[in-house]
């Protein structure tokens, strides 16, 4: 559920529009005093444990109360059990505090406020000479309780517990217009490339004529499909009409290639036919002795043309995106339109889609960044920020399309409204140097931060807090590490997963603040970007010489697949890129990787098969994104050393 806690601001936005000042104070006052920390179970174990510490059974007892009334009493009886023993326990560890700080005068407070309801307890029969025993962790019964084991098995099992409950609890109905809004953008996009491609057709219907037969690279269609056409193209004309003419011609072409090509294709071959003039004089042919062999149909290919060609839309969106053969069975996408944003003057070295697909971010090395809106014909610039540095880290905050947070080389970390053209927050790194890396959670709470000093002398990784306004974890100064290059929060923000400047991925506890594991990808090669699966078992990671590899985390170090991406692009000296944007993107079987002149997407099955390029960059890409929220794939960017940003729309096959 923290993953709402947008709409808290999407309601006082809405109450400052409606003018209801008094309204809009008494919700601030509220969020300040609510016990459920918004959702954020992290934050809640905290409280739970700072009244622990503090002594407070009031206040301890009063937020169960609460919890219990809200949500515990709604469970099923086997899930209340658990609650039960979950509130058992705490009140152990609130004792077991108190001997342990020699709060005797609390012990005894419990036991006269609580007898009337623990009496008669056998869970509790024991705990009653608690107070006259002089060291009570040295006895058998209360020994276990004193343990750091049982009291970290005891809040970690707090913490799933409640995780598990918000898990599950239905969305409110004000959360269900984001998911509406992307159906219906969708829907109307879909109708509106629609709309255009039939009337491309109805345009460029007479220009088929003057198509030019071009070798094909693809999967050959069904044997009788194209007999079929074949058939068709042979008939001599039954009329005067140009556009017939012209489709038979087109029919004609797609199934058997011109002299000059086919010549250059099948030098020693040709197709012998004979004809015969039937008594109505229709024009008939059929077949030589000789086995006639159909050229299969595929992809147009980038061959020298001796006429000028013209294509319709669907003809030049594949002509462009296609340039290379498919090794696996077929495509996978068909790219349906596409639209190039050509704002940037510089090396773009971020991109970044919003939660939705609606909104795209990029930033570059002069420092400029763009808030823009994809597409196919004319993408829209909704906002400009100008920064004093280059941008060499963006990202979204959390899945708000109006926050979003960046760096600089020169260490400023700054936290923008789009929407209000304004800077929210920022500070300076603590090395001072450059930002190297940022990434928010899902739900905006807190962004990893990763940074490297002036020539490289030194660098950190810590935890921004942005609710707090301060660091929350720092990791370097408790495990000294490399520079981190890349990294991902879990679902509910409890871990952090890294990959280094020395090859290694590292699994941070930011519940612990420590390194809970971490190994070697491959032969120390830097790696460049990483990404969860989408149940968050395995990690999928890119090595700065072209290594891919997934790695599971239910077995840290256990690897579950590799390969070499055999592209020259992952020669740094001869492609180099100012910042390490991301490099690739999952999105369920396929892979969309950087290359020398574009994307290029992939098939796992289970190697990495290459079956789709998506080309018109004129350098080297140097990052990419590919957004989950349309159905078939979704769209997907890719941007290049000139500036120029490439959007795709696609449909799954």
């Amino acid at each position: 559920m923290a993953q709402y806690g947008f709409i808290d601001d999407l309601i006082k936005e809405y109450l400052l529009f409606r003018g209801f000042s008094s309204t809009l104070k008494t919700f601030e006052l509220e969020l300040k005093t609510e016990k459920e920390k918004g959702f954020r179970v992290d934050r809640l174990v905290d409280q739970f444990l700072s009244m622990i510490n503090n002594h407070d059974l009031h206040a301890l007892k009063e937020l169960w109360s609460h919890l219990s009334t809200r949500y515990f009493s709604r469970l099923d009886p086997a899930r209340t059990a658990s609650a039960n023993r979950l509130e058992t326990s705490l009140l152990k560890l609130y004792l077991v505090s108190c001997v342990q700080t020699r709060h005797s005068d609390k012990v005894k407070e419990f036991f006269d406020k609580m007898t009337p309801e623990i009496q008669g307890m056998s869970e509790w029969k024991e705990w009653f000479a608690l107070p006259f025993i002089k060291n009570p962790e040295e006895v058998p019964t209360f020994a276990p309780f004193f343990s750091r084991t049982w009291q970290d098995t005891l809040i970690l099992s707090l913490f799933n517990f409640l995780s598990i409950l918000y898990s599950c609890l239905p969305p409110p109905r004000i959360a269900e217009f984001q998911n509406t809004s992307i159906k219906l953008r969708k829907l109307r996009e879909d109708n509106e490339a629609m709309r255009r491609k039939i009337l491309s057709f109805g345009q460029k219907g007479s220009s088929f004529k003057d198509v030019e037969e071009l070798p094909f690279r693809a999967t050959m269609s069904p044997p009788h499909v194209m007999d079929d056409f074949y058939i068709i193209a042979q008939e001599a004309p039954t009329s005067n009409n140009p556009s017939s003419k012209s489709l038979k011609s087109f029919l004609k072409n797609f199934t058997t290639p011109s002299s000059s090509q086919s010549q250059v294709l099948h030098p020693q071959k040709t197709v012998p036919l004979s004809t015969k003039s039937s008594p109505n004089g229709s024009v008939a042919r059929k077949r030589s002795s000789s086995k006639t062999r159909h050229v299969p149909v595929r992809r147009v290919a980038a061959i020298p043309s001796v006429h000028q060609t013209e294509f319709n839309v669907a003809s030049a969106l594949m002509d462009d995106a296609l340039k290379e053969p498919l090794l696996g069975g077929g495509l996978a996408y068909l790219p349906l339109s596409h639209g190039e944003f050509v704002e940037h003057r510089s090396e773009v070295t971020q991109v970044k889609f919003s939660s939705s697909g609606r909104i795209i971010i990029s930033g570059d090395v002069d420092g400029i960044i763009k808030v823009w809106s994809p597409s196919p014909e004319d993408p829209q610039t909704l906002s400009t920020f100008i920064s004093p540095s280059g941008i060499t880290a963006l990202d979204w905050v959390g899945n708000s399309e109006k926050n979003f947070v960046y760096g600089t080389t020169s260490g400023l970390i700054r936290i923008c409204d789009h929407i209000d053209r304004s800077s929210v927050v920022d500070f300076q790194s603590k090395e001072n140097g450059s930002i190297f890396h940022l990434t928010s959670s899902l739900s905006g709470s807190v962004f990893a931060v990763s940074s490297v000093g002036h020539e490289k002398t030194g660098s950190s990784y810590y935890i921004y807090d942005m609710k707090v306004g301060k660091v929350k974890n720092d990791f370097i100064s408790i495990t000294p590490t490399p520079t981190i290059t890349c990294s991902a929060f879990n679902h509910n923000t409890t871990l952090s997963i890294t990959g280094g400047m020395d090859g290694k991925i590292r699994v941070f506890d930011l519940r612990k603040n420590d390194c809970l594991s971490s190994w070697s990808v491959k032969d120390a090669s830097p790696i460049t970007s990483l990404q969860l699966s989408a149940d968050e078992n395995t990690v999928y990671v890119l090595t700065q010489d072209g290594y891919f590899s997934q790695w599971s985390l239910a077995q840290t170090g256990s690897k579950l697949s590799e390969q070499m991406l055999q592209d020259s692009y992952f020669n740094e000296g001869m492609y180099p890129r100012s910042a390490w944007g991301k490099q690739f993107a999952i999105m369920g079987k396929h892979l969309l990787c950087c290359s020398i002149s574009g994307g290029v997407i992939y098939e796992k099955t289970p190697t990495l098969v290459k079956v789709l390029g998506l080309k018109g960059h004129e350098s080297h890409a140097t990052c990419v994104d590919w957004s989950g929220a349309g159905d078939g794939g979704g769209p997907c960017i890719t941007a290049d050393a000139n500036g120029r940003v490439r959007g795709w729309t696609l449909l799954s096959r």
